[in-house]
């Protein structure tokens, strides 16, 4: 039935009960109700945003999103939440490396210089600043990195995790210049290394797996310069 028609017969059938008896019968509410509930539209299902890459080569309609704020809710994220989980960055990276149907993890709300070191030009950076925040963070402090890439938009944990380069036959990628990382396992554990601790974490710095994300620390020496 028309929804304006129903309405005008509800109406009518409720101002007819109205002055015969003084009241509206229960049952006349409850019919009309009924109908509404039944010829009502369904309403979808939420979903999280879609994804896509810089070049929108990559896609993907995640089941859900998460964007924890600390390493401990970022434990408990990957300890508690089923498969498959995937980080993402800037989505610069044109290989398939993001794409799910299950969480999408960004690690943006972990991000910013967390302290520096003058007398060994080292910074401890959180995985999720983006390069340019982090080169103007840097900056305040009197150092730059050695080398940046022609586009700054990157998370730092993306970028070692790529390779991600700048220019220079004697120049690494920026995986090569980390000296220690706070990692967070797949099954929620907080791991510490360098290449004195726990070197199998952190020595293959550059890894397209999943197995792992950094998050709140990336320890940089002696590759960085004083302005």
């Amino acid at each position: 039935m028309d929804a304006s028609r129903r309405n005008l017969l509800k109406l009518a059938t409720a101002a007819s009960a109205l002055a015969a008896t003084g009241t509206i019968p229960t049952i006349v509410d409850r019919a009309f109700a009924a109908d509404d509930t039944a010829t009502a539209a369904p309403k979808p299902a939420s979903k999280a945003l879609p994804w896509r890459n810089w070049s929108g080569g990559q896609s993907c309609e995640p089941a859900a999103r998460a964007a924890p704020a600390d390493d401990a809710a970022l434990a408990d994220l990957l300890k508690t939440t089923p498969a498959p989980v995937r980080a993402v960055g800037a989505g610069h990276s044109f290989s398939g490396l993001v794409p799910t149907d299950g969480t999408l993890l960004t690690l943006d709300r972990i991000s910013g210089v967390v302290d520096h070191d003058p007398a060994t030009h080292q910074a401890t950076v959180r995985g999720g600043t983006r390069l340019a925040a982090m080169a103007d963070a840097l900056a305040k402090r009197g150092l730059a990195l050695a080398n940046m890439p022609d586009i700054n938009k990157q998370s730092i944990a993306g970028a070692i995790s790529t390779a991600t380069h700048g220019t220079g036959g004697d120049i690494g990628s920026l995986s090569s210049f980390v000296r220690g990382l706070t990692l967070v396992t797949a099954s929620g554990d907080i791991v510490e290394c360098d290449a004195t601790t726990k070197p199998k974490y952190s020595m293959p710095r550059a890894s397209r797996s999943v197995r792992s994300a950094s998050s709140r620390k990336c320890g940089f020496r002696r590759s960085l310069s004083t302005s």
